[in-house]
C-alpha cells in the first residue's frame, strides 16, 4: 500500500469516527504522528461543521406531528428501515471491509447507498458482503432493496435543494468507477459468478 494510499486511509477513517473530539484526536495522532498537523486540521474543520449543527433552528412544537409520522411510518414497507448492515461499519472498519471485498471505497459507498439498481448486483457479492458485514445475504438484500436515501448530513450542503441520484446498474458501475488492476478484476469477478450460473 503507498504513503498516500495510507494517508488517505487514515483521514477518512478520521472523519468518518462518530466523535470528532479530543479523546480521539489523541488517538489517532499517536497511532499516525506523521499526520499530525493533518488531523489537527481535519478535526478543527469537523469540529465547525459539527457546531455549525447544533445551532439548528427552535423547535415549533406541533400537536398532530407524532400522528403524521406514525402515519407516515406504517406507510412504509413491513423491513424495518432501522435494521441498517453498515451500521457498524464506520472509519476504520469500512475500510477494512473494502479491503475485504477488494474493491475501492467509492464503489461500497455507492452499493451501500443504494445507487445500484438491487437486481443487477451479483449474488456472490452480497453473499460475500453480507458474510463480512455479519448479517446473512436477506438482511442485506432487503436493505440494498429500499428506495435509496437523502442523508441529512453537512455533506449535502447545496445552493439548490438535494435529490436522490438515478440508479445505475453494477456493470455501470464498474464502467463509471476508477480501479486499480486488482480491483478492477475483482469487481469483474463478481459479475462474472452470476454469468456463469
Amino acid at each position: 500500500m503507498s504513503q498516500e494510499h495510507s494517508r488517505e486511509n487514515v483521514l477518512y477513517a478520521f472523519a468518518v469516527e462518530p466523535q470528532h473530539d479530543q479523546a480521539t484526536l489523541e488517538r489517532y495522532v499517536a497511532l499516525n504522528p506523521e499526520l499530525k498537523a493533518e488531523l489537527i486540521e481535519l478535526a478543527w474543520e469537523l469540529q465547525v461543521s459539527e457546531n455549525d449543527l447544533e445551532s439548528a433552528p427552535e423547535v415549533i412544537d406541533d400537536p398532530g406531528l407524532d400522528a403524521a409520522w406514525e402515519q407516515f411510518r406504517s406507510a412504509g414497507s413491513s423491513y424495518s428501515r432501522d435494521v441498517n448492515p453498515f451500521r457498524e461499519a464506520r472509519g476504520q472498519k469500512f475500510v477494512e471491509l473494502c479491503e475485504s471485498l477488494s474493491l475501492p471505497r467509492a464503489f461500497v459507498v455507492a452499493i451501500r447507498d443504494r445507487r445500484v439498481l438491487v437486481n443487477t448486483i451479483p449474488k456472490k457479492f452480497v453473499a460475500t458482503a453480507a458474510s463480512a458485514l455479519g448479517v446473512t445475504s436477506d438482511v442485506l438484500f432487503k436493505f440494498l432493496s429500499e428506495s435509496p436515501q437523502i442523508l441529512n448530513s453537512l455533506e449535502f450542503k447545496a445552493d439548490r435543494k438535494p435529490q436522490v441520484l438515478k440508479q445505475i446498474s453494477f456493470e455501470e458501475l464498474i464502467e463509471k468507477t476508477e480501479f486499480s488492476e486488482a480491483e478492477r478484476k475483482s469487481a469483474l469477478g463478481y459479475l462474472d459468478s452470476d454469468r456463469s450460473t
